[in-house]
């Protein structure tokens, strides 16, 4: 924080160095016998993998590696867990799908990652990805959240009926609705935070 409060101008120290290039960062660094890894990530919102073909990629230049989701099974690499087991209103435990570093056989959002290339430089990597072909059977999607909690909406994880994770609350409502009961105007109104989210279905948490 600026000396003189909140609001100020913060003056930037690290200017300088980076407008005459010498600046450094991560990728400046280079430890001998450096590889690169590049992700492939699903286009759909919803979708079944049907089948992946890694070998075009595998034989490109400078690859080291390619695993999918399967490989990992193999090797034995579980699930990954959540950082925190949130216990239910009804004191139900928290409801916790499968989740996997690279998934195995369905995609649940735009972006999960389906397969991974390792190569010798960035651009190696990266023209790998672009050779893995992946067969989708496309499913339905839904992006409104109450529309998702509807008996009818595709379901994600079995282990989460109606796309529930957990329902909590914290606090006494009592003294809450007393206070509405006594107040003179009350006003409504929907707050929607898609960051309170649990850590089992949230990707970036991991």
């Amino acid at each position: 924080m600026h000396p003189q409060g909140i609001g100020k101008s913060v003056l930037r120290r690290e200017d300088n160095r980076m407008l005459l290039g010498k600046g450094q960062y991560v990728a400046d660094l280079l430890p001998e016998n450096t590889y690169y890894c590049a992700f492939l990530r699903s286009p759909h919102a919803h979708a079944l993998i049907q089948g992946i073909d890694i070998e075009v990629a595998k034989n490109s230049p400078g690859v080291v590696s390619v695993l999918t989701g399967q490989d990992m099974l193999k090797d034995g690499i579980g699930k990954m867990t959540p950082l925190w087991m949130i216990p239910g209103a009804d004191g139900s435990q928290m409801n916790e799908p499968p989740r996997y570093s690279i998934t195995p056989d369905r995609v649940r959002h735009v972006g999960e990652i389906v397969a991974l290339v390792v190569a010798r430089t960035v651009n190696q990597a990266i023209d790998a990805i672009e050779l893995i072909e992946v067969d989708y059977e496309v499913l339905n999607a839904v992006v409104d959240v109450k529309q998702a909690a509807q008996n009818n909406a595709p379901q994600l994880h079995q282990e989460a009926p109606n796309n529930l994770c957990v329902r909590f609350h914290r606090g006494s409502s009592a003294p809450v609705d007393a206070a509405f009961a006594k107040a003179a105007h009350t006003i409504e109104v929907d707050i929607i935070n898609h960051r309170i989210i649990c850590a089992a279905l949230e990707p970036r948490a991991v």
